[in-house]
């Protein structure tokens, strides 16, 4: 690509909505009646010393044929076990989505017909139930060159398809296994599994010339660009939509640069991650243009939360960001991640930064280098899972690290380690709520990381006066990596 300061780039989408695409479903109970009898599916089994389950009434996800659900087990030396098997290469799909159908959850349908090798998304589902006190429940997603894992608090969630992996498939099986945390009675439920080509070469996106690449369809349909040998460009230039023939005018819609995902080590092949929700299946062409990406105006400032997601007051708090086109930067637990990945989602396509705060927010400088390193990963994994994007900083709980640390972390995941400028104590009681705002107002310097929590109802009440605040002083506010961008050039 020339270098210029504006580059437009044209592309072709074919979406006709006529156009049916595919998956395999593995339904535990193929009879199709929510009768209490289970006629288990031939790609279904049990692991360990699991050798039967309980009947659970049918769930109503999508693509369901209304057959039961189990849960539960007998595993007594092991805990319950569930797996389920799907050959690409010898099992036809066998279930058919409009393109973009919600699948529940944020998630979409691909697009891309299964049966044969590709990157394939991995969704499981179960009925809501508030009863699963079997602690976390684990699914690991494995063929015979590649693993992914992803955790889940099966409580209050259901009827809908839930990602529990991304995987690559060259040739033989894609095995799923389900597995409680502990034999309890209700240790987990299961209805089916679901598994959906990506795209139609392992290593997943896209590998054609400069154009779009699509993150999903439907409503909350999302698109990146991909340019050969151009990540400079992705860190120094701003998108934006000159032309569509979507009913929707986004002729002055500003995209915001999400992350840059190496897709080809040799040709350098990347993309870079924009989000824009766009409406209808007519979509044929887009205009995109590229401009020199301007600095923040000084005075600027990072925003941080740790310790969140909070499934009620991070959403509260996303919302008064989104009202005042504020970016922020969250230092997620892992644990927590687990638990409520549409909210890093949601964080993701607002614009904000997600970075690693541990998976269990132990002390890490009380810890061994493998415990060290099984928090980060833990945390890492979570984020990798829910939003397809890893953390890009580190911050430890506590404020507890030593060079050692940094050094491990940084050398294993590219992480520096963050800490803060100004710590207005918003998680302590005794300190008042006029306190919190003061200190925030009153010691933030140019250049300065602002510590919070978005898991105390406090700090979500007072953050309309603080940010209003911050802005009436004209800061501007920047992610934790821009910031270091910019004190680095």
């Amino acid at each position: 690509m020339k270098k210029q300061s504006v580059v437009a780039l044209c592309a072709a989408i074919g979406m006709g909505s006529s156009v049916l695409q595919a998956a395999y479903l593995i339904e535990v109970d193929t009879d199709g009646l929510d009768n209490g009898v289970l006629e288990f599916s031939p790609d279904f089994a049990f692991g360990g010393d699991t050798t039967s389950a309980g009947q659970s009434l049918a769930a109503s996800t999508i693509g369901l044929s209304g057959g039961d659900s189990i849960f539960g087990g007998n595993g007594n030396s092991v805990p319950d076990t569930y797996v389920f098997s799907y050959a690409p290469d010898s099992r036809p799909d066998n279930l058919y989505f409009d393109p973009g159908t919600p699948l529940g959850d944020g998630n979409y349908a691909s697009g891309a017909t299964g049966g044969g090798p590709g990157r394939y998304a991995v969704y499981a589902t179960w009925p809501t139930s508030s009863n699963v006190n079997g602690g976390l429940t684990s699914f690991r997603v494995e063929t015979a060159d590649e693993s992914a894992s992803f955790s889940v608090d099966q409580n209050d969630l259901g009827n809908e398809w839930i990602k529990v992996g991304e995987i690559d498939h060259t040739s033989g099986s894609i095995t799923v296994t389900q597995t409680s945390a502990a034999n309890t009675y209700v240790s987990m439920r299961a209805a089916g599994v679901l598994f959906e080509r990506m795209s139609d070469s392992p290593g997943g996106g896209y590998t054609g010339p400069p154009g779009p690449v699509f993150f999903g369809l439907g409503a909350s349909r999302t698109f990146g660009l991909a340019f050969a040998r151009n990540r400079a460009a992705a860190q120094t230039n701003r998108f934006s939509i000159l032309q569509s023939t979507n009913l929707v005018d986004w002729s002055s819609t500003d995209l915001k640069l999400i992350s840059i995902t190496d897709l080809d080590a040799e040709t350098d092949l990347v993309t870079f991650r924009l989000m824009a929700p766009m409406t209808g299946a007519d979509q044929q062409f887009l205009k995109v243009q590229m401009t020199p990406k301007m600095p923040p105006a000084a005075p600027y400032v990072a925003m941080t939360f740790d310790d969140g997601p909070h499934p009620e007051y991070t959403p509260a708090l996303l919302d008064l960001l989104a009202e005042r086109n504020i970016r922020a930067t969250f230092y997620v637990v892992g644990s927590n991640a687990r638990k409520y990945p549409h909210i890093l989602r949601r964080m993701i396509n607002e614009g904000h930064e997600i970075g690693n705060h541990s998976l269990n927010h132990l002390r890490l400088s009380d810890l061994s280098d493998e415990e060290v390193l099984a928090e980060m990963l833990g945390c890492h994994d979570a984020a990798v899972a829910a939003a397809t994007l890893p953390p890009a900083t580190m911050r430890p709980p506590y404020g507890a690290v030593n060079d050692s640390i940094r050094n491990l972390v940084l050398t294993e995941f590219g992480y520096p380690t963050i800490l803060w400028d100004v710590d207005p104590l918003d998680w302590d009681m005794t300190v008042t709520d006029e306190e919190v705002v003061d200190t925030i107002l009153t010691e933030s310097d140019h250049g300065e990381i602002i510590l919070t929590h978005d898991i105390h109802a406090r700090t979500i009440a007072v953050m309309p006066e603080t940010l209003d605040g911050l802005l009436a002083n004209g800061f501007s506010f920047v992610t934790v990596t821009e910031l270091l961008d910019l004190q680095n050039n």
